[in-house]
């Protein structure tokens, strides 16, 4: 089956700014709609729902790499922090444990807005939008989550996140090498670090660690704010 190729992606061209741009709209209509708890009510429906969309869009990832031969164990198996984020995601909803949220929220809302900024694609075609919404979904779930769960984000949950972050990175910098693989994108740079200054292997590694202890400290910040947002709603 031949891969439906429309052109080169460009970072922060106008497409990629219209995609960032709905992204921030969708997230911010799901705030709204949370905003009362008024979901609550529904909230073993919005669980499947969500994940069966959500599972939905990652067969039909996997299933056209597959039918393109694009598919292979040295970059498609779920090892990324996105794909952890996911599984770790799902965890968090249907047991409403506290780490498996705080991990989930920072690996998901992180990692997802990583994704949607500074994607790793090269084009604009099939995979383009199912990519996005894929992610998005990474945001959407903790956001729901904090709204209808009522789960907080101690200071601490910063450096749990980042330490357990950086002890996986390990693992997989080992696992990458057995493989041959860049799970994690710990093994090898990847363009959007070149689009940023990155240095090349393995001297940009510490940087990565800066970046997140940065964006955790962001995501902290941003879940304090809707945590505070959603109690003046419910008062």
């Amino acid at each position: 089956m031949p891969v439906l190729l429309f052109e080169q992606f460009q970072l922060f061209s106008p497409i990629h700014l219209s995609v960032v741009a709905g992204c921030l709209l969708a997230t911010l209509l799901l705030v709204l709609f949370l905003r009362n708890g008024h979901s609550r009510t529904f909230r073993r429906r919005d669980v499947l729902v969500f994940t069966v969309v959500f599972l939905m869009i990652e067969i039909a990832l996997v299933g056209s790499k597959i039918a393109t031969g694009a598919w292979s164990v040295q970059y498609n198996l779920p090892l990324h922090l996105c794909d952890i984020s996911a599984i770790t995601i799902l965890i968090a909803l249907y047991t409403r444990s506290q780490s498996a949220f705080e991990l989930g929220w920072y690996w998901g809302f992180v990692g997802g807005l990583m994704a949607i900024l500074m994607p790793n694609i090269q084009f604009v075609d099939w995979y383009f939008i199912p990519f996005f919404v894929w992610h998005l979904f990474l945001i959407a779930g903790p956001v729901y989550q904090l709204f209808t769960d009522g789960f907080t984000l101690p200071y601490r949950s910063i450096y749990r996140a980042l330490g357990t972050t950086i002890l996986l990175g390990c693992v997989m910098f080992i696992l990458n090498g057995f493989m041959g693989s860049n799970y994690m994108f710990v093994n090898e740079k990847i363009p959007p670090f070149e689009a940023i200054g990155l240095p090349d292997f393995p001297r940009y590694l510490p940087y990565l660690v800066v970046i997140a202890g940065i964006m955790y400290h962001f995501a902290w910040g941003v879940g304090m704010g809707l945590s505070s947002y959603r109690a003046r709603q419910v008062k």
